[in-house]
């Protein structure tokens, strides 16, 4: 994401967070309420259900039209400014709801709604997605999907209390909309802006991150499925009404308790073999439905971690996103994970209805099964193709002893950027060197002591969004040299020599991880800053520059090893 002003610090990414997440949340709460609502109200005017059914349809229906537009809204007006519009428009559609209360006329105020609150979802996802710091990604995202849950669980409570009929339930969503609104309204000034270029259509995402994207399906639809038969499967095989409607209570709690130890993990261990382990929890949870569900303990003990496991598929395909875009991207990813969500809960309810009147009402694990055995080789193959080598690293003597054995991962999925995010890049092989130099030219753009730079091989780094801007100049050998920047907020990104070598010369500072990296050598030690002299004792050191380039290839190859 890029912004004039930019997150710079971390009081202000939590405000950001924090603004997003209760704007959100509240617009959870108001989906978890108008939902029963209106079908209650239409149901009272004596409407059949599958008009009824109808009716809500087009309320999801409403994301194929907003999909296109919104990464070009976040670019040009920011997502705070989208989310706040929307927020208004929701208020406004949800009072003409109730003055009327005609279900011709709610086809249009529903697909007006749904606009409304799919800018609202795809702002707001992508919003968290880029206030939150790498380190802390899953955490923070975990927290988020906790909140807006508990938001959405709270409003079927809400309408309990104030009933279906009259201006209550409508003037209490309507408040509660407004507060956020102004909630937004305050952060207008400080919030960011999702530029750069997009990588081109947005099913191209779907490609370009097949796990988040199929995760995010895979959620949909066993969430749907679950929602729509739960009840009806688990009377079928013996339990009381009362107590399998209790099992999806159970289900949400699970949810909400287990995804803070899910970001947790995220944080830690490779992601995609996170997703692949729940994946297969998923599966194999599905298809022992049949054996558990009968018993009343067992059952919901299994259904609190089955909630567990199906909502960490939705913190865990939005950490994956925010890891994998950034700027623009970020804004047209998050529009087609909500594509697959809506295409996941219209499609799978209906095949799970399918298989029941086949096979019979005892068949709904099926389709879960179905779902999750589709998924599972996608994130598979995706895991086993971006395992990341681990290589060991020994480091010069002038790092602290207990550093010395470390390892890094030189993974291809490694990503990085500038420091608004205009402009991303991901590498697809190994770097070939990696070493500090101190002459003045670095010293200079990196407005430091000395300047750090990783040798890529040109067909092994991917760059997406803004062009960078060039400088020409020539380094301290006297080479020609073409410097790329970010136009937007002047980060140094690479170095291109004139000579048309294989390899660019990146500044290793600018990946998203930089923890594990350890330079092999120092370079023009003649203009180093003498107050660095303690960090290059003991380690590999030259005046200038080695003689030739295969000299710093080879010490990296020996460090590897």
């Amino acid at each position: 994401m890029v912004t004039s002003r930019p997150l710079s610090t971390p009081s202000a990414r939590r405000r950001q967070l924090a603004v997003a997440t209760v704007a959100l949340a509240v617009a959870s709460f108001c989906h978890g309420l108008t939902m029963p609502l209106l079908s209650l109200v239409l149901n009272r005017q004596g409407v059949d259900e599958t008009l009824i059914g109808l009716n809500t349809g087009v309320y999801f229906i409403a994301i194929f039209a907003v999909a296109p537009f919104a990464s070009r809204l976040m670019r040009t007006r920011g997502p705070a400014l989208l989310m706040l519009a929307s927020i208004l428009a929701m208020t406004a559609l949800f009072i003409l709801l109730r003055v009327f209360p005609n279900v011709w006329l709610w086809f249009p105020l529903r697909f007006g709604l749904g606009v409304a609150a799919s800018f609202l979802w795809i702002a707001g996802e992508a919003w968290v997605n880029h206030a939150v710091d790498e380190a802390h990604r899953g955490r923070v995202i975990a927290i988020f999907g906790v909140v807006v849950s508990a938001g959405f669980a709270l409003g079927p409570a809400i309408l309990s209390w104030t009933g279906a009929e009259g201006w209550a339930p409508f003037l209490v969503t309507s408040s509660l909309l407004l507060a956020a609104a102004a909630v937004l309204a305050s952060a207008l000034g400080s919030a960011p802006r999702l530029r750069g270029k997009t990588s081109g259509p947005l099913a191209r995402y779907v490609l370009l991150a097949p796990v988040a994207m199929f995760g995010y399906f895979a959620f949909a639809a066993g969430d749907a499925v679950l929602l729509t038969f739960l009840p009806i499967y688990a009377v079928e095989i013996g339990r009381a009404e009362a107590d399998a409607v209790r099992l999806l209570t159970v289900l949400a709690i699970g949810s909400m308790a287990l995804q803070y130890p899910i970001g947790w993990l995220a944080d830690r261990i490779d992601n995609r073999a996170l997703v692949a382990a729940v994946a297969l929890a998923l599966l194999a949870g599905s298809a022992a439905l049949p054996w558990v569900l009968p018993h009343a303990v067992s059952a919901v003990v299994f259904m609190f971690f089955y909630g567990g496991a199906l909502g960490a598929l939705y913190t865990l395909s939005l950490v994956l996103l925010g890891r994998q875009f950034k700027g623009a991207d970020l804004g047209a990813a998050s529009a087609m994970l909500s594509v697959m969500f809506c295409i996941g809960a219209f499609i799978w309810p209906p095949l799970g209805g399918a298989i029941m009147e086949r096979i019979g009402e005892r068949a709904m694990p099926v389709s879960l099964v179905i779902a999750y055995a589709s998924f599972l080789p996608i994130v598979l193959v995706a895991w086993l193709r971006g395992v990341a080598p681990r290589v060991r690293v020994y480091t010069p003597c002038c790092y602290r002893k207990e550093e010395k054995n470390r390892t890094m991962s030189v993974s291809p999925e490694q990503e990085g950027g500038c420091q608004c995010g205009a402009i991303r890049y991901r590498l697809l092989r190994a770097p070939v060197a990696l070493y500090v130099c101190h002459c003045r030219d670095c010293q200079k753009q990196a407005s430091s002591a000395f300047g750090m730079s990783m040798w890529v091989e040109r067909d092994a780094i991917e760059f997406r969004g803004a062009e960078p801007r060039i400088y020409h100049t020539r380094g301290g050998s006297g080479r020609p040299k073409h410097c790329a920047f970010c136009g937007e907020c002047g980060t140094r990104l690479y170095h291109a020599g004139g000579d048309e070598r294989d390899v660019l010369s990146v500044k290793a500072g600018s990946l998203d991880d930089t923890s594990g990296l350890a330079p092999t050598c120092h370079l023009w030690t003649k203009s180093a800053q003498p107050w660095t002299a303690p960090v290059r004792e003991g380690a590999v050191c030259y005046e200038a520059e080695p003689d030739g380039d295969e000299v710093l290839r080879a010490q990296w190859r020996d460090r590897c090893m």
